[in-house]
C-alpha cells in the first residue's frame, strides 16, 4: 500500500518541456474499478509503467527495445520521484488524465548497471536551429513566410531526446544569415547564436521545394555529432499546407539526427582504444593532404593502413579519447568522420565529401 501512496503525492502544476533524461511527458492513463480513488491509483500504477518503459527506450543503449526488462507497476513505483497531472477527470467508477513522471535517476541508473545494460551517460545536445527554405527562386529565412520558423515552435519535444529552439527575428541575428549560412558553406559566422541562447549546438537545415519534391539538409555547428551531426533525405507530399509538410520534415529530420547520435553513444559505450575508418581517396594527392590533416590531430594516438586499393583505404586509428571529442578534432581540420550503413566509420574531407545516396520518400 505505501508505494500507491507515494504515486498519490503528486503536482497540480505544469512546466515547460525541458531536455531531462529521466523525465517522461503527457501519459496518457485510464481505469475504471469500484470507486474513483480506487480508479485513480490504478491509473498511477499503470502509468508509471509505460513511462518506466518509455524512459528505458529512450536512454538504455541497446539495439532492441525487446532485450529490456519489464516490471510490474509495484515495482516500478520505487523509481518515481514525483508525478505531475496535466490534466484529469474523475467520475464514480473511471479516472481519465495525462500525467508526466519524473524519475530518480540514481536509482535507475543502479538498476540497469544491475541488469548490465548500457546507458546514456552524456545529456542529449540542445540546438538552435537556423531554418532556411527555398522555393521559386526565392530564399526565406527567419520570417513567417518560411514554413519552417514556424514548424519549429509546433515540433512535438515532449518525448525527443534533443531539444530544438528557433532564433528570434532580431536585425542581428537576421544579419547571421549571410550567403555562406545560405549554402552551409560555413557555419562559423553562427557563432554568436551559441551565445545567445541556452544551446550547444546550432542546427542549420536547408529546404529546397521543387513542385511535390522536398531535399532537407541538416548540418551543426559544431561538427561533433558524429551521424547526429549531418541528415541530408529527399521526400514527397502533396499535401497543399507548407506548414504541415515542414513538420513532417523536421519530425523525420530529428529523428535521424537523434539515431545517428545514439549510435556514436553506444560506440563510445566500448571504450575501445582502436577502430577502423574507410578513407575515400580519388588519387595519391588527395590522400597525402588527408595524411597531413591526420598527423596535425592530437587525438590521435597513432594510426596505421590495413588495405589500399583504387578507391579507398582502411585504417586502423589509435585513439584514447571519446569519439565525439575526437569527431570535433577532425572537424576542425575539415574531415568528418560519419558511421556507415554496415556499422563502421567513413572519413571525408571536405572537398571529396559526398552526401549518400538519397531516396524519394513519401511523407
Amino acid at each position: 500500500m505505501k508505494k500507491v501512496v507515494l504515486f498519490l503525492s503528486v503536482l497540480f502544476f505544469s512546466f515547460a518541456a525541458s531536455a531531462e533524461l529521466f523525465l517522461v511527458q503527457n501519459v496518457s492513463v485510464s481505469a475504471m474499478a469500484d470507486s474513483g480513488v480506487k480508479a485513480k491509483e490504478a491509473a498511477l500504477l499503470q502509468g508509471a509503467q509505460q513511462a518506466f518503459s518509455d524512459l528505458l527506450k529512450k536512454v538504455a543503449l541497446v539495439q532492441n527495445s525487446e532485450d529490456l526488462p519489464l516490471l510490474a507497476p509495484e515495482d516500478v513505483a520505487n523509481f518515481v520521484q514525483d508525478v505531475v497531472i496535466n490534466e484529469e477527470q474523475t467520475t464514480a467508477l473511471k479516472y481519465t488524465g495525462s500525467l508526466n513522471f519524473r524519475f530518480n535517476e540514481k536509482a535507475v541508473k543502479t538498476f540497469l548497471k544491475g541488469q548490465n545494460i548500457p546507458f546514456l551517460t552524456q545529456e542529449p545536445p540542445r540546438f538552435v536551429i537556423v531554418p532556411i527554405w527555398q522555393e521559386g527562386g526565392q530564399v526565406y529565412t527567419l520570417s513567417s513566410d518560411n514554413p519552417l520558423y514556424d514548424a519549429v515552435g509546433q515540433l512535438n519535444q515532449s518525448d525527443r531526446l534533443f531539444q530544438f529552439l528557433v532564433p528570434a527575428t532580431t536585425v542581428s541575428e537576421q544579419a547571421l544569415i549571410n550567403p555562406a549560412v545560405l549554402t552551409g558553406a560555413d557555419l562559423s559566422g553562427l557563432e554568436p547564436l551559441l551565445r545567445s541562447y541556452p544551446v550547444d549546438h546550432v542546427l542549420w537545415v536547408f529546404v529546397e521545394r521543387q513542385g511535390d519534391i522536398y531535399r532537407l539538409q541538416a548540418r551543426a555547428y559544431p561538427f561533433d555529432l558524429g551521424a547526429g551531426s549531418r541528415v541530408d533525405f529527399m521526400a514527397s507530399a502533396h499535401a497543399a499546407d507548407q506548414k504541415l509538410v515542414a513538420s513532417k520534415l523536421l519530425e523525420k529530420m530529428a529523428d535521424e539526427l537523434e539515431s545517428g547520435w545514439r549510435t556514436l553513444q553506444m560506440e563510445n559505450q566500448g571504450n575501445e582504444s582502436t577502430f577502423e575508418i574507410r578513407v575515400p581517396v580519388a588519387n595519391l594527392t588527395e590522400w597525402i593532404q588527408i595524411r597531413q590533416k591526420l598527423n596535425a590531430i592530437n587525438g590521435i594516438e597513432k594510426y596505421t593502413i590495413q588495405s589500399v586499393n583504387r578507391q579507398q583505404l582502411v585504417l586502423l586509428i589509435s585513439s584514447n579519447q571519446p569519439r565525439a571529442q575526437l569527431a570535433r578534432q577532425f572537424e576542425q581540420k575539415d574531415l568528418f568522420l560519419m558511421p556507415d550503413e554496415t556499422g563502421g566509420w567513413v572519413l571525408f574531407s571536405e572537398n571529396v565529401f559526398k552526401a549518400p545516396e538519397t531516396v524519394v520518400q513519401q511523407l
